[in-house]
């Protein structure tokens, strides 16, 4: 690479805007190209749950709450949102100054392209404030992006990483997140600065069919738990329960927003049943493993509604694939 083409990339990464992810309103216009004002660290903020400061200018959290979420982060100097949850905050086109950027992450952890991208926003949007990462809950993904994006650019080591991912309680229970950032690696910062493009403020869901084998693939394994009083079985010790039960969530969650999904004569209703259950599954093995009975029950009911969807749209993704020890991917 020339000398020329460094600096120019220097210069656009320093400058450059997040393009299509800027989304513009009518709010607050006069300080639409200013740096956000610093302000002291907070460990709450209106309508934004589980806070937690990584390093001055980057914080994980939950989805924030509404539009006052929203205004809470701006007031407090946030320009860039990272959205890593299935869905971004529709409540951000309401700002002009803050982007959004939608790099949604599953609980198996990122692939290497989404860890340069998350560097990548991180280094884009701090020169104009405090970047924001949320995914649903603040507590599991969130913080394991904001560990990674500390530890690619080089500004956390991995035992700090993981030490702020403890302190948002992020749990044992997703081997494959804790396990992305313990082989996380600094990233060079010219792979960072070739990398800046145009960042998405929405991704779109995967198609219906691949979603669907999906989830019928986390129902396997998760039944395989069932099977054994939920306890990971010797035979396969790379499941992780909870994180089975959080994917199926956020696949319905993310299907739900597909025009094709609408039309397929699913009842809405049973969906976010489901959902509500998967979610509620999902808390209940991280804090109440031992309610085998309750546990039981919520599993069954989310394999009632598997049934009653496939039937609705005549899927032909009924087989449930079968299990091997290496099946540590999550999706």
């Amino acid at each position: 690479m020339s000398k020329i083409r460094i600096l120019i990339l220097l210069a656009a990464w320093a400058t450059i805007d997040l393009g299509t992810s800027a989304i513009q309103a009518e709010v607050r216009p006069h300080e639409d190209t200013e740096r956000a004002p610093r302000h002291p660290s907070r460990s709450a903020l209106e309508g934004v749950a589980k806070l937690l400061e990584f390093q001055e200018d980057l914080c994980s959290g939950a989805r924030p709450l509404g539009a006052n979420g929203i205004r809470s982060l701006y007031d407090w100097g946030v320009r860039t949102i990272i959205s890593v949850d299935a869905l971004p905050p529709e409540d951000v086109k309401e700002f002009s100054g803050i982007s959004l950027v939608h790099i949604p992450l599953s609980y198996s952890g990122p692939n290497d392209a989404q860890i340069l991208d998350l560097a990548t926003a991180y280094a884009m949007g701090r020169s104009k404030g405090k970047v924001f990462v949320h995914c649903h809950h603040g507590i599991h993904r969130a913080p394991t992006a904001c560990a990674l994006i500390g530890i690619a650019s080089g500004i956390s080591t991995q035992e700090q990483a993981m030490s702020r991912m403890r302190d948002a309680g992020t749990s044992p229970h997703y081997p494959m997140l804790w396990r992305s950032v313990k082989e996380q690696e600094p990233i060079h910062y010219l792979d960072i600065v070739n990398n800046i493009k145009p960042l998405p403020a929405a991704v779109q869901a995967s198609d219906i069919a691949s979603s669907m084998t999906r989830i019928d693939e986390a129902m396997t394994r998760l039944d395989l738990v069932h099977q054994n009083q939920w306890n990971v079985p010797s035979s396969h010790p790379d499941l992780a329960p909870a994180a089975d039960a959080g994917f199926i969530a956020e696949s319905l969650r993310k299907l739900q927003t597909r025009d094709d999904w609408q039309g397929l004569g699913i009842d809405p209703a049973q969906v976010q049943s489901a959902i509500d259950t998967a979610t509620q599954l999902e808390l209940l093995l991280l804090a109440h493993p031992q309610q085998l009975d309750v546990l039981s029950s919520q599993f069954e009911r989310i394999a009632e509604s598997c049934t009653a969807c496939h039937a609705a749209i005549q899927s032909p993704v009924t087989a449930k694939p079968s299990i091997n020890s290496e099946m540590m991917d999550y999706h």
